[in-house]
């Protein structure tokens, strides 16, 4: 439909046609009723201790007119139109009582007025509280048919938006591929692992416009993935951790290096995932969610498996430089960090922290207890997962847990125990 056509069908209607009163309670519905009853017994008597007239003799006022004013004013006219029907009735019957008769009053102008008096009153009365009541209700329709068409422009509006970013973005990579690829080389152009792994994430967002995405690390002999980097509410819900015996499209990525499309949308399963090979070797695992229709294309599967490429490139040159640096980072014989390669390695989570809006880390201080450096390096590695960092910060030794919480961070401090590592403290902090 057209927004001419809608604000034409919308610019016709009538309030009463389509925007009729809510429907009144059981309650709503009859308590008009029962009042306008009570007042008429309350006018009847009135007339009765007046020696049967609704006229008081003092002040010549026909008490009447307050009740038949008062329920037009609150009710409307149907309310209006039965007060003064029941005081008419009242009135006869107190001029019957004095001796008149039904059919001489007819003619008796006094009597005539008095009456017509009556209808005026409940008339006027009830005129104007209807008038107020179609106010309101017109009001109402002008309101909802405001409403309605704010949707509709909000919603063109939106989808308008949506179709010029499209036509942005393949206007963008049409005109000017080779930039941004470079600019995309650019930013996993570092050499610190960590580092490569956060803007891996990030890359991937951007190019394939969707923000829901998580990294698993492969762990030894390609039993278990550990999840490294996340981004959006979907992967937050995500496991930390996959067997991959227990996902049968997670081998194939693994051992095969095949890219999974969940065409068959099965639940609790990625749209996309996308192995990180390096040296003919799974690395990493690359999980998509939430994506949109129009990102479900063959140009999205190719994006995601060029970005890949770039990033196990990427891996590659962190690696070889780790290696390379190996005696520069790490205590001799160890794999403790020497104190700056620590704060490295530190800031580095904080800033993957701020990227996927928080990342909880466990720090555990332990005491070295006249032992060495290798005999310590012996008893802390199968306590800890690959994951984690041990390293100095001033003359302490520290075991740092990315994505540990309280919990872990209990289990790790048991299993250290366990193995005669004495534990000085520890802290549980949110890097955001």
């Amino acid at each position: 439909m057209s927004s001419r056509l809608f604000l034409s069908q919308n610019l016709t209607r009538r309030p009463d046609e389509n925007f009729e009163d809510e429907p009144m309670t059981t309650k709503e519905k009859f308590v008009p009723y029962i009042e306008n009853v009570v007042f008429a017994l309350v006018c009847a008597a009135i007339a009765y201790f007046q020696s049967g007239t609704p006229v008081n003799p003092v002040i010549f006022f026909d008490f009447n007119y307050v009740y038949i004013g008062t329920m037009g004013l609150l009710y409307g006219k149907r309310q209006a139109v039965i007060a003064m029907t029941l005081s008419t009735v009242i009135l006869l019957y107190c001029l019957m009582r004095d001796g008149a008769n039904f059919f001489a009053l007819a003619y008796m102008p006094e009597h005539i007025l008095h009456f017509i008096s009556y209808l005026f009153t409940a008339t006027v009365m009830g005129y104007f509280a209807d008038s107020r009541k179609y106010e309101r209700m017109s009001a109402d329709w002008q309101h909802k048919t405001d409403m309605e068409k704010y949707e509709f422009l909000k919603g063109k509006f939106e989808e308008d938006e949506k179709v010029k970013d499209r036509l942005y973005r393949q206007i963008l990579n049409s005109d000017d591929s080779i930039g941004r690829l470079y600019s995309i080389i650019r930013r996993l152009d570092s050499v610190a692992v960590e580092n490569v792994f956060t803007q891996s994430a990030s890359v991937v967002a951007e190019i394939l416009g969707t923000y829901d995405i998580a990294l698993y690390v492969v762990g030894t002999k390609h039993r278990y993935l550990r999840q490294k980097v996340r981004m959006g509410e979907m992967s937050a819900r995500e496991p930390r951790s996959i067997r991959v015996a227990d996902r049968g499209y997670m081998a194939r990525l693994v051992e095969n290096h095949e890219l999974y499309v969940n065409r068959e949308l099965v639940k609790d399963t990625p749209d996309i995932a996308a192995p990180i090979v390096y040296n003919d070797e799974t690395i990493a695992v690359i999980e998509i969610f939430g994506m949109t229709f129009e990102q479900w294309s063959l140009n999205s599967q190719n994006l995601l498996l060029v970005t890949t490429r770039l990033i196990a490139t990427a891996m590659g040159r962190a690696y070889m430089y780790e290696s390379d640096t190996f005696g520069n980072r790490y205590i001799e014989g160890t794999r403790f960090l020497k104190e700056d390669a620590f704060r490295e390695i530190e800031n580095e989570l904080a800033e993957r922290g701020k990227m996927q809006g928080g990342l909880m880390t466990a720090e555990i201080e332990i005491e070295q207890g006249g032992m060495s450096d290798a005999e310590m390096d012996e008893r802390i590695s199968p306590v800890i997962r690959a994951e984690d960092f041990v390293g100095l910060r001033g003359n302490s030794l520290c075991i740092l847990l990315p994505d540990a919480d309280e919990k872990v961070a209990d289990m790790v401090e048991e299993r250290l125990e366990k193995h005669g590592v004495k534990v000085k403290g520890r802290k549980v902090t949110e890097k955001i």
